[in-house]
């Protein structure tokens, strides 16, 4: 029990270096971005540095990230974070496979919702706005892999699982219990792209539908990853799909 705590620690620490890390690689695409979208906000004053900005996001993370490990190790779920990937040369071929699963699902996702995209049209109007150089895009791809996994599936959907479980107790059933928790993680994790989409277009039902239904897509398939492959293969199929959709389609000129 006692090796087991020490685990969870360790784990915490190096998850929450990720976290400060992974959000530190997101900050100059974010700002790129808001100062098109929200130009007075960004260049207004700010009541905190980027130190306190990364003390407070390091404490937070960490304490959210140690009792979600303990919550995710009480429910079997990806524990730990590279659960089922084993070690050695007995596991090379399992963590090939998850690495290459995490690619194929997280570039599927992003197809997928490409193609909706194509075949919905220019229902919206969309403010024209220039998109950030590719090493910012690239950066944030990174970042928002490893950040919001962090907290929407290993945070969001281990809790919701937990209070799931704690609420129906032996009578629930926990394959129903972790696909509820995937879903209401996976909408969470739509609905906070809802900001970002109101700058470029008024929230109309539609939009929201769309923002929901698209983010919720590729959050499913994480949720999937984590639960059945582990948190870094949830991170490797977020990232994928950032990078095709922000880098590689734009880049090849698909949709407009």
């Amino acid at each position: 029990m006692h090796r087991e705590g020490n685990r969870t620690q360790w784990y915490g620490g190096a998850l929450t270096l990720l976290a400060v890390v992974a959000s530190l690689a997101v900050r100059p695409y974010a700002t790129y971005l808001l100062t098109q979208l929200e130009p007075a906000r960004a260049i207004g004053p700010s009541y905190f540095s980027t130190f306190d900005v990364v003390v407070l996001n390091a404490g937070l993370s960490y304490l959210v990230i140690l009792v979600s490990l303990h919550a995710a190790r009480h429910l079997g779920l990806a524990w730990p974070p590279i659960d089922g990937w084993g070690i050695g040369a007995d596991g090379a071929s399992r963590r090939r496979e998850s690495v290459v699963t995490a690619i194929l699902l997280g570039a599927a996702a992003a197809l997928l919702l490409t193609i909706g995209s194509v075949l919905i049209g220019d229902r919206w109007a969309m403010r024209p706005i220039h998109l950030p150089p590719i090493w910012m895009t690239v950066l944030a791809s990174l970042g928002a892999g490893i950040y919001e996994e962090i907290w929407f599936r290993l945070a969001a959907m281990t809790l919701v699982a937990w209070l799931l479980k704690q609420v129906t107790g032996r009578n629930g059933s926990a394959l129903r219990i972790l696909w509820t928790a995937n879903l209401a993680a996976a909408l969470l994790f739509g609905a906070a792209h809802l900001p970002q989409a109101s700058g470029l277009a008024p929230l109309t039902p539609s939009l929201i539908a769309a923002v929901l239904v698209g983010n919720g897509c590729i959050g499913m398939a994480c949720g999937w990853l984590y639960w059945r492959r582990g948190l870094v293969a949830a991170m490797i199929a977020h990232t994928t799909a950032d990078l095709v959709l922000k880098v590689a389609i734009p880049l090849s000129g698909i949709g407009g």
